[in-house]
């Protein structure tokens, strides 16, 4: 049984019935995110979005039932159970469930930097800049769970800054600078730096822009900086 929506409420019944009727697991995910949005009922969008996962397995829902746990939204906290979902996202290589676990086992409560990497490693591979820059630092810096390898690190920040990460991009850009894991250029260092900088300008001035336009400024990005790098694709 599903709760009945109020009679002003036609799009939680549309998501509803797409939802429960229709069996559209996009539209649960959907309806999830409405309640918990829009109308303000967290305990319901948990409901949703761990019946959309366990039942669908929606990763999208699985992240978003993920973080109720953690953040204790339609509920108490429950690391466990937090943990528990974004494992699941990334078995199925939602790269946002990858990342995120990655930082809590970076956090004072776990310090496991090795296991840290394994899964930045899985959420870069999945298109994550953020794992993929948060993988060159710590392959630069080195530590006892990931010793320190410029090579790597390099090779992590050339990816995340392909993918549009501006702090990949200042990592690849010093690396060129000083020839630590790649031969050294201050000329495609200088470029980079550049095309952050333009890049960080834009952001400022596009702050009131929509999704779209910024979308597209990120494109025109990556582009430039694709067209900078030696052997890019």
């Amino acid at each position: 049984m599903t709760d009945s929506p109020p009679d002003d409420d036609p799009m939680g019944a549309r998501y509803r019935f797409q939802c429960y009727q229709d069996k559209n697991h996009e539209s649960c995910h959907q309806l999830g995110a409405y309640l918990a949005t829009y109308m303000k009922e967290g305990d319901k969008a948990k409901k949703v979005f761990k019946m959309n996962c366990d039942e669908n397995n929606h990763v999208d829902s699985c992240f978003s039932v993920a973080n109720m746990f953690f953040l204790g939204r339609g509920g108490e906290k429950n690391l466990d159970e937090a943990c528990k979902y974004y494992e699941k996202g990334c078995r199925e290589n939602h790269k946002k469930s990858c990342h995120t676990l990655g930082m809590l086992y970076l956090s004072e409560s776990e310090k496991d930097s090795k296991q840290a990497s394994l899964y930045f490693d899985k959420g870069c591979d999945n298109g994550c800049s953020r794992s993929c820059q948060q993988l060159s630092s710590m392959y630069i810096t080195g530590n006892e769970g990931v010793p320190k390898n410029m090579k790597k690190g390099f090779r992590y920040a050339k990816k995340g800054c392909m993918l549009g990460n501006p702090y990949a991009c200042s990592n690849l850009s010093i690396m060129y600078a000083r020839g630590e894991g790649v031969a050294k250029n201050e000329g495609i260092a200088e470029n980079i730096k550049k095309c952050v900088k333009e890049l960080q300008k834009d952001a400022q001035s596009m702050k009131s822009s929509t999704q779209e336009e910024k979308s597209a400024r990120l494109k025109e990005f990556r582009e430039n900086i694709s067209k900078l790098l030696p052997n890019a694709s």
